[in-house]
């Protein structure tokens, strides 16, 4: 091990603490692996811990499948793709790629307008005239527009974004807003090229194409507001940029804040609509983060960071980290030198690998993208926390699609007819969308089929939200009914609860939000049941003299909850969900 000669330092010799030795990093290409083999190598070779190891998981898609099932344990990704796999995929966040700015972003997005403009700000930008990158872009389009859908000044109708905009603007120019059924005004602002041709595309032909253009239709008077990137004001005014920008000063221009407020283009990190975060490590639930982290922390390479000489007279390449950023981190065999004077923690580098570069594996931006200097811990391990709230919203805002059918899925011949008889009526009014009826085996199947986007919707017990939210990433859209035990007006001598006892019950279903878990928890509130070792069903079964609960016909259960039900039309399936006469909530009054 180096060592250093630096007075009044403190040596610490900082150990791995997690148990787990190996790591299995998914890749997205044949060119990701092989840089990925030659980092395992790399890293192996210097006695990084823990090992790392690569699993091809062919697409990101695949890659988080794996996270899922544990066959894989990290991948990096960008925050669109942390948003629209975490939609239906658990998994955390280890860390963040930054650039040298060292924000953890890959940009800001910001809405610029002229300082001779003072009256404009971000609450009254309707019936202005603005600039945009480009149709679907980030900066342009997604950010500032899903930033105003969900701050609620600008409403859209029928997920028709396009319309929605153009009702709100007075005028605009969006490059690529020129296909079949966008209104004409999206692009009444653009120019075209120098002899006006090309005008609307979204290329290099319309001068008002991308950041610089969009700028550039703010600046040359064409529109109010220009929505960029933070670094675009500074890339075409002062001196820098092309011939068109000749002369533009920096200070001529104002950023509009969140809350109502303007400052000079330089405060970007405090006036901006959006931050826009770059690649992040993502980890399976089961996986500790900040091991990850720290492994790849210690495989990074910082060329730069100097902290004394080693004893062989030659300078040792290393980390600058603060105390207890390197205390979190336990790299394990690295020395950690103290200085009294700086009080800052200077960590050798332990591998020569380059993981931001990727030239020599005949790619761009493999396993980390090329343009990253640095990792940065995670803010948070959510998901969403780690977004931000404005981008996660925004994001959510423009996840929008014209839905003209909803897929319904039904579990019975009876809800297949209901569903049917829906349809036509909701057509004959007019009214939309569209209903379609799409079968099911089960509820199970049906959640999984929605899952899949085969179907779109189901009623759903409340005894099934649960595992509709953790295993298929459904959520409620509306809600219905009250818990109620009916008896015969004739049974006069069944006054409480406390009277039901030897009595016989009827149920919708064993685990059914009405029919067990409600009743049988209320029984048990009120002390008439007393489950041993959480032997719930054998209380129920002690407390009635006989039952129909469907799906209690299980291994260990009482027989006497069977004995009530009366099986199908033809005497088979007695006691099976979804099979039996008296299953459901039809059943359980029959």
């Amino acid at each position: 091990m180096a060592m250093w000669r630096t007075t009044g330092a403190l040596l610490l010799i900082l150990q791995t603490v997690s148990g787990q030795g190996h790591v299995r990093w998914c890749t997205t290409s044949k060119e990701e692996h092989t840089k990925c083999l030659a980092m395992s190598q790399a890293f192996a070779a210097v006695s990084i811990r823990p090992t790392l190891g690569c699993v091809n998981g062919v697409t990101l898609e695949g890659c988080v499948q794996k996270l899922q099932k544990k066959e894989a344990d990290a991948v990096s990704m960008y925050g669109t793709d942390v948003y629209a796999l975490g939609k239906t995929t658990s998994f955390k966040m280890a860390g963040s790629e930054t650039k040298a700015d060292d924000t953890g972003a890959s940009y800001y997005a910001v809405a610029v307008v002229k300082k001779a403009n003072p009256a404009i700000n971000i609450t009254n930008l309707a019936g202005k005239k603005t600039c945009h990158t480009g149709k679907g872009r980030t900066a342009g389009w997604n950010m500032p527009l899903g930033y105003l859908i969900d701050q609620g000044y600008m409403s859209v109708m029928g997920c028709n974004i396009s319309e929605g905009v153009a009702n709100f603007f007075n005028a605009s120019c969006i490059p690529g807003a020129n296909a079949a059924g966008d209104p004409a005004s999206l692009c009444q602002l653009c120019v075209g090229d120098d002899v006006g041709a090309h005008k609307c595309e979204m290329n290099n032909n319309e001068r008002y194409f991308s950041y610089e253009g969009a700028f550039r239709c703010m600046a040359e008077g064409a529109g109010d507001v220009a929505f960029i990137k933070h670094t675009t004001v500074g890339e075409n005014t002062d001196g820098v940029g092309p011939a068109w920008a000749k002369g533009l000063l920096s200070a001529d221009y104002e950023l509009l804040c969140r809350d109502g407020t303007r400052a000079s283009v330089s405060s970007w990190r405090t006036c901006h609509l959006v931050r826009v975060p770059f690649r992040g490590i993502v980890v399976g639930t089961d996986i500790s983060s900040s091991l990850v982290f720290g492994m790849l922390k210690q495989g990074l390479v910082r060329p730069g960071s100097r902290c004394g000489n080693t004893h062989s007279n030659r300078t040792a390449t290393k980390y600058i980290f603060t105390r207890s950023e390197a205390i979190a981190l336990a790299l394990k065999h690295v020395a950690v030198i103290l200085s009294n004077e700086s009080a800052t923690y200077c960590v050798q580098e332990k591998s020569g690998f380059n993981m931001f570069s990727s030239a020599a594996f005949s790619g761009l931006n493999l396993l980390f993208s090329d343009s990253t200097t640095q990792f940065q811990p995670a803010n948070s391990e959510d998901p969403k926390k780690w977004m931000g709230h404005f981008y996660n919203n925004a994001l959510r805002a423009m996840d929008c699609k014209r839905e003209d059918m909803l897929r319904w899925c039904v579990l019975s011949g009876g809800e297949q007819q209901k569903c049917g008889d829906m349809s036509t009526s909701f057509k004959s009014k007019g009214l939309t969308p569209i209903i379609k009826c799409v079968y099911g085996d089960s509820v199970t199947d049906c959640m999984n089929k929605i899952k899949n986007n085969e179907a779109d919707a189901i009623t759903l017990d409340g005894g099934y939200i649960y595992s509709a939210g953790k295993d298929y990433g459904l959520v409620p859209a509306t809600g219905e009914s009250y818990t109620v035990a009916v008896v015969k007006k004739t049974s006069l001598d069944i006054r409480n609860l406390g009277s039901l006892r030897g009595r016989r019950s009827c149920h919708t279903g064993y685990g059914r939000t009405a029919g067990w878990n409600v009743p049988v928890a209320t029984l048990m509130e009120k002390g008439l049941i007393s489950p041993q070792q959480c032997q719930i069903p054998q209380a129920v079964g002690g407390f009635f003299k006989q039952s129909c609960v469907p799906g209690a016909n299980q291994p260990g259960f009482p027989s006497n909850l069977c004995e009530g039900c009366v099986g199908d039309k033809f005497g088979q399936n007695k006691c099976e969900k979804g099979k039996d006469l008296y299953d459901g909530y039809d059943g359980a009054f029959r």
